[in-house]
């Protein structure tokens, strides 16, 4: 599971590198916490402005948050496609600037190659 939540943040910093982003958008945690005496919880975190839909989640076991992890950026990556797609609909109309139907075509272009590897 490693190996695939690297290869997903791989993926994750090239998507948002394509734009401007703060550095906390690069990070993604989980932190073995213990409180209260009681035995201890692994919480998902990420602080990111970019995908910032995440309030901490706490797992009774790290597999268990591991897998959360891995579904919490396969969805960052999803919202990034999702909104790239809808640009590259609407790419006639002037909504969207040269600028972001560029990004939008590099970012589904990414994820393309990264099913590739």
């Amino acid at each position: 599971m490693q190996d695939r939540i690297t290869k997903l943040t791989d993926l994750w910093y090239s998507i948002v590198s394509l734009d401007h982003h703060k550095d906390r958008d690069c990070h993604w945690y989980i932190n073995k916490a213990w409180s209260y005496g009681k035995e201890p919880i692994y919480r998902v975190e990420h602080y990111g402005y970019i995908y910032h839909d995440v309030d901490s989640r706490d797992f009774d076991n790290y597999d268990d948050a591991e897998e959360e992890l891995y579904n919490l950026i396969v969805d960052a990556i999803d919202e990034e496609r999702e909104w790239a797609k809808k640009v590259l609909v609407e790419s006639e109309t002037d909504n969207w600037d040269k600028y972001q139907i560029e990004n939008a075509t590099k970012i589904l272009n990414l994820i393309d190659e990264s099913r590739d590897n």
